[in-house]
């Protein structure tokens, strides 16, 4: 047994020799190989980032990721919490280590080999330090090999303090900033040495996936994400179970619109996107080489940014390109991709268009604007006021939520989501709220939008992007296709513009009536009692769609007819100044008929020359009445009888119950049947309704006698 274990004692010994031979061989060749990269001292303050992103006309974007010039930070000069969050979340035992955590490094091949895969790397700061400013983003041996060994040269020339400094200076976190200064100034409008506990924790929690963790783009997210790293603090003794209690209850509060630059909005959407489309990383694209071709405006997004940057309010918006459904502009506050109730500017979507493509109305079909009560559910109106009967288009310019209840009711919520989803607008909602814009869990500005750019482009819809193409290494490895479905017919989405152009010119946002083009628009108000805390607008003109989305975490005096309708107003008039938009687009499959007013409002379809012009879908025409010509009686009280003129030969004598018919003298109808003081009413039939007139017979003057009033008197 002693010369079978020593003889298996010799051959491990002899292994190990030849495995560690073999790697010194195999590191000696590495590092005098081409795929070894050298340490440079001058990369370790700048981030090394290969992305090159271009507009519509080809132009770069200029410096997309770094805000001004790079500001370096002195970690020793931090509040302790500030640097202590960094290392709970990325490296818990970085003042321990000499650059590589050999405890991760076991656990992360373990777990490796357990899913046969290479998807934990172990990195620490440092590891992650050389990454950053020196090597790609590839998840390879030789890549990890190489930035162990300069990680490893790294400790041997800097403190840890100098080390975590450099790091911190070159994260990327986000919305434009690289180092936590930039970052500590966008997201909260201070410096880095000036950081709250939570506000370190946030961005801690951010660099692991920027554009997912943003605090402006997914809030819910970025808290979840901070309380993860206040809890991983408190876990180190970092900090005490109250601190972390006391931050995990703070509110996300960020500086209100702070713009960094024309085009870093639109970057972030780009970012997202490319990282969605290629199943990477964010760190995997920024080193990649990739180059990125978006549909990105230059004009669009000046105009949007001057449009905006005076609101008092948190302000999303969108533009979008009706001919593809491209985006071409957009500018980000603080919750552009959370989901929030539409309110009323869902009702076009969810309601109005999907009734019109069911033939369930017309433009002017009659509804009554009445308190309604559906099984509890009792819907009012903004003022809590009723019109009585009224039409469509009246109800779509004023906003009116009764009839959007009524009509939602007849068309049944199911199929109103059937459309919805058909737009993107993920939704299984089972309540009449749907017509006043309460979906389950909400919708955000583009998805919104792009439901407008359906209407604008006929029924058809596309999902909006950012990106034409990109490509890697010269190849073209994305390029964007037109994926359509069909919503609408193209007379109910024409109907429907007809309707929301006179929304802005005589509705809830008349704000836009002296703009000299068609713009079709929907506003929509979301709040409490205390008040209001969304105010929407979206439209579209003949060749774009928009959505302006203000908001206010605390109830304020907002609603979609001011405050979004000014922002608008201000783009389009700028976007607009020196090439006005072509009318909408009358298409074959309606038709233009003119309608008696004075019908309309008994709700009768009447044909009139020079009458109120309205559209019809050819597949969807009312039964139109001829237009009498009869006219209601005219009266006359002439010595002590009533003259009745009329063009018919039947009038009629109204008495208590009764009805008799006049009779014609030398072409006239004289009633001597009258007394003094009494009202007599004279009337015609019109088809089945009357047209009747009422006189009162007037008392003659009392003659009095002159000897009577002498003797009255005196």
């Amino acid at each position: 047994m002693k010369k079978v274990a020593k003889r298996i004692l010799v051959f491990i010994s002899v292994c190990l020799v030849v495995v560690a031979v073999g790697a010194t061989l195999f590191l000696v060749n590495f590092v005098n190989s081409d795929q070894f990269v050298s340490l440079n001292l001058d990369n370790l303050n700048h981030a090394k980032i290969n992305l090159n992103v271009f507009a519509n006309d080809g132009t770069p974007f200029v410096e997309p990721f770094v805000i001004g010039k790079s500001k370096q930070i002195d970690v020793n000069n931090l509040n302790d919490y500030t640097k202590n969050a960094f290392i709970a979340v990325e490296d818990k035992r970085f003042y321990e280590h000499n650059g590589i955590d050999w405890i991760r490094v076991g656990g992360a091949l373990l777990n490796n080999v357990k899913t046969m895969s290479f998807s934990e790397g172990a990195s620490t700061i440092t590891q992650q330090l050389i990454k950053n400013t020196h090597l790609n983003q590839n998840k390879t041996i030789t890549r990890k090999i190489n930035e162990m060994l300069l990680a490893s040269q790294l400790e041997n020339k800097f403190e840890k303090d100098q080390i975590l400094s450099m790091y911190l200076n070159t994260i990327y976190f986000g919305n434009g900033a690289v180092g936590i200064e930039n970052a500590a100034n966008t997201f909260f409008g201070v410096s880095a040495y000036d950081l709250t506990l939570e506000q370190s924790a946030t961005l801690a929690g951010i660099i692991k996936a920027p554009t997912n963790y943003s605090p402006k783009n997914n809030p819910t997210k970025c808290v979840e994400r901070r309380n993860l790293v206040l809890d991983l603090m408190c876990k180190n003794n970092f900090i005490t179970q109250n601190q972390r209690d006391i931050a995990k209850n703070s509110p996300l509060e960020l500086c209100q619109n702070k713009r960094i630059s024309l085009e870093s909005d639109y970057l972030q959407q780009v970012i997202a996107e490319t990282v969605e489309l290629l199943g990477i990383d964010e760190k995997q694209l920024y080193n990649g080489q990739y180059k990125i071709y978006t549909y990105f405006d230059r004009d669009a997004q000046t105009c949007l940014k001057n449009a905006i940057k005076d609101c008092q309010y948190n302000v999303n918006a969108i533009v979008i390109n009706n001919q593809n459904a491209t985006i071409s502009a957009l500018s980000k506050g603080n919750n552009f991709n959370q989901k929030r109730q539409a309110g009323s500017a869902l009702k076009p979507l969810a309601v109005y268009t999907p009734a019109l493509d069911n033939k369930l109305i017309n433009v002017v079909s009659p509804v009554l604007d009445e308190k309604v009560n559906f099984n509890g559910y009792s819907p009012k109106n903004a003022t809590d006021t009723y019109v009585g009967w009224t039409t469509i288009e009246n109800a779509v310019a004023n906003s009116i939520n009764t009839t959007a209840v009524k009509l939602l009711n007849s068309l049944t919520v199911a199929k109103s989501c059937q459309y919805l989803n058909k737009m993107g607008i993920e939704t299984n909602e089972e309540n009449l709220s749907l017509a006043l814009g309460n979906v389950n869990g909400g919708i955000d500005v583009t998805t919104l939008a792009s439901g407008y750019t359906t209407l604008a482009n006929g029924g058809i819809y596309q999902k909006p992007t950012t990106i034409a193409k990109i490509e890697k290494e010269d190849f073209v490895i994305y390029h964007h296709k037109e994926r359509t479905e069909k919503v609408f017919e193209n007379s109910s989405t024409f109907l429907m513009c007809e309707m929301l152009k006179k929304v802005s010119t005589k509705g809830t946002a008349k704000a836009l009536g002296s703009l000299p083009f068609e713009v079709a628009t929907k506003t929509g108000t979301v709040g409490k009692i205390e008040g209001n805390t969304d105010g929407i607008l979206a439209g579209f003109t003949s060749d774009l769609s928009f959505c302006f989305w203000c908001t206010s975490e605390s109830p304020k005096p907002l609603s979609g007819g001011n405050q979004p309708c000014v922002l608008a107003k201000n783009f389009l008039q700028e976007y607009y100044k020196n090439d006005t938009p072509k009318n909408f687009e009358i298409p074959k499959s309606v038709t233009k008929i003119e309608l008696d007013e004075m019908a309309l409002s008994r709700q009768k379809y009447v044909k009139k020359t020079n009458g109120k012009a309205v559209y019809f879908a050819q597949d969807n025409m009312p039964n139109f009445e001829q237009i009498s010509t009869k006219i209601a009686p005219q009266l006359r009280y002439e010595k002590g009888a009533i003259i009745v003129e009329s063009n018919t030969n039947f009038v009629y004598k109204k008495t208590n119950d009764t009805c008799n018919m006049l009779s014609l003298i030398d072409g006239k109808y004289v009633d001597f049947d009258v007394k003094e003081g009494q009202e007599y009413c004279y009337f015609i039939i019109d088809k089945d309704s009357l047209l009747e007139t009422k006189i009162v017979v007037p008392k003659e003057k009392e003659k009095v006698d002159f000897w009577d009033f002498i003797k009255k008197w005196f």
